[in-house]
Formats: C-alpha cells, sequence, structure tokens
C-alpha cells in the first residue's frame, strides 16, 4: 500500500466526516439511552421517597441505587467509546462483528422503506483495524442502503481471501436503481467509498450490481 500524500488524508477525512455524521443520531442515541434510564430510575426514588417503609422498602431502595450506578456505568461506558470514532486506538475487531456493528448504525436508514439486510454465516475473516475499518464499511453500507430501491434486501456474504460481498435483491414490484445512474441521491457516492478504502488499504469495487470489499490482508495479498 502506498504512503498516502497530505490531499489524500484531506480528502479522506472528509469522506469520514460525512459517514460520522450520518451515523451520529444513532451513536448520540445509544449514549443518551442508559443516562436517561437512570435518571428515570432516580425520578421513582424521589416519588417513593415518602412512601411508608412497608411500600418502599429497603431491599426496593438498594435495588434501584444498584440499577442506577449500572446505567450510569453503562453511560460512562458508551461516551468513552464515542472517543474511537476520532482517535485511532490501534483496537482490532472479528469481521463479523465490525459488519454486524455498522449494520446496526444503518437501521434509521431502512426505516418506513421495507429495506432489510441479511447478514449471511459466511461473513467471517481476519481481524481489522476498527477505525479505519468502521468507516469504510459503514460508508459501503449507507451508500448501498441510499441506492438500493424500497422493500429490497442487502445480502452481505463472506468470500474467500478475505472478501466480503454484497448484492441488492429487489422486492416484488421495486424498481432496481443502479449506483451508476446517478439517481437515488446516495449522500455517500460509490467513488467516496473506493477513496475511503483505498486511503485505509482496502479494495471497493462494483461489478455486474455485486459490490466487493476486500480486507486489508487481502489487498496487500493481491499487490505483493
Amino acid at each position: 500500500m502506498q504512503t498516502p500524500n497530505h490531499s489524500d488524508a484531506i480528502t479522506a477525512h472528509g469522506i469520514q466526516f460525512a459517514v460520522l455524521a450520518q451515523a451520529f443520531p444513532v451513536l448520540r442515541h445509544d449514549a443518551l439511552k442508559p443516562i436517561a434510564n437512570a435518571k428515570l430510575a432516580a425520578g421513582m426514588m424521589q416519588r417513593t421517597a415518602g412512601e411508608t417503609p412497608l411500600d418502599m422498602s429497603d431491599e426496593r431502595t438498594q435495588q434501584l441505587l444498584n440499577d442506577v450506578d449500572v446505567m450510569l456505568d453503562e453511560g460512562v461506558d458508551t461516551v468513552r467509546l464515542l472517543g474511537e470514532w476520532l482517535t485511532d486506538t490501534g483496537k482490532r475487531v472479528a469481521m463479523a462483528t465490525l459488519v454486524r456493528e455498522c449494520t446496526k448504525l444503518v437501521f434509521t436508514h431502512l426505516l418506513l422503506s421495507g429495506k432489510r439486510i441479511t447478514l449471511a454465516e459466511s461473513v467471517a475473516g481476519p481481524d481489522v483495524a476498527l477505525f479505519g475499518g468502521r468507516y469504510v464499511m459503514l460508508a459501503m453500507l449507507l451508500h448501498l442502503v441510499d441506492v438500493m430501491p424500497d422493500g429490497s434486501e442487502l445480502l452481505i456474504e463472506g468470500r474467500p481471501e478475505g472478501h466480503v460481498q454484497a448484492s441488492i435483491h429487489p422486492g416484488k414490484g421495486s424498481t432496481f436503481v443502479r449506483a451508476s445512474d446517478g439517481r437515488g441521491g446516495a449522500m455517500i457516492s460509490w467513488p467516496a467509498v473506493e477513496t475511503l478504502a483505498s486511503f485505509y488499504g482496502w479494495r471497493a469495487e462494483l461489478a455486474d450490481g455485486v459490490f466487493t470489499m476486500a480486507l486489508p490482508s487481502a489487498t496487500q495479498r493481491k499487490a505483493a
């Protein structure tokens, strides 16, 4: 893999920002949920503070305190994990874990459209760098979810030599929109996906309606 120049880095970081902007609503919800639940539990304790000992037992009080403590810990951990979107900590994850995480982050784009994503059991492979891999995979998913027609399915499968393959299967009566048609208003264009993938040593390919993402290890083997 060639060392990227300053211009490549600026372009890649711009694409990353666009990807993060799309994922941010879900990340914000995940961060606020445990804190909001802790606040609700604290409110329950305040409302029951004036109840008789029979209604507000020590056991119930302790349970609520334990619940609040767990929720706050979860909230702190979630906020800390947000930092991994901004700084490369060198963390690595399994390919299947990466794909599942990125799939969850695009669920708001599937609402009310009838679109769905199916992960095959074959999605596997070596561990990959979380920081770059998450942006690359999420960029591809955001592009595909934008261009696929309502009611269609995106099937993601694993392939030999460290590849992940995605294909769109239109539902009955839907009209297939190809990325090359320039229609559908994709927030993340396919050239942007290719650029970001290349920056992190991946390889994004589109052929006959099948989208393939080669892992860094596979890209490096081919270059060798």
